[in-house]
């Protein structure tokens, strides 16, 4: 189980608290802020980062976010990850037309276990 560093010093478990790969790793970037030094929250940091514990998440589904003017390569990139079987949310493509832009994207970040940033 990977523990972290709080500003006081003491440890907190947060594996099997944590509901996604990025809000452990933000609290293990808040806690190396404190305590930069620390070996253990390294390795818990560097163990999110493992490729095997990144395609677990990616099981869940990959948000795609970008920018307009990359438009066009995210969309190629959407493809490629649906044609190798990954499941992939993005709001050009999968977003009903009319639908309530804001509610979608949070539901969508709820769900997904990784998010791709272009």
């Amino acid at each position: 189980m990977s523990r972290l560093s709080t500003a006081t010093g003491s440890y907190a478990a947060i594996s099997t608290q944590t509901r996604t790969i990025e809000q452990k790793r933000a609290m293990l970037r808040k806690a190396q802020l404190s305590r930069p030094d620390d070996p253990r929250i390294q390795q818990a940091l560097l163990e999110t980062l493992s490729p095997l514990l990144i395609k677990k998440a990616a099981a869940r589904g990959v948000f795609v976010c970008y920018h307009r003017a990359d438009e066009i390569f995210a969309l190629d990139m959407d493809t490629g990850l649906r044609a190798a079987g990954v499941r992939v949310w993005m709001d050009t493509i999968d977003m009903a037309e009319g639908a309530d832009w804001r509610s979608e994207v949070l539901n969508a970040l709820r769900t997904c276990g990784v998010m791709l940033l272009v």
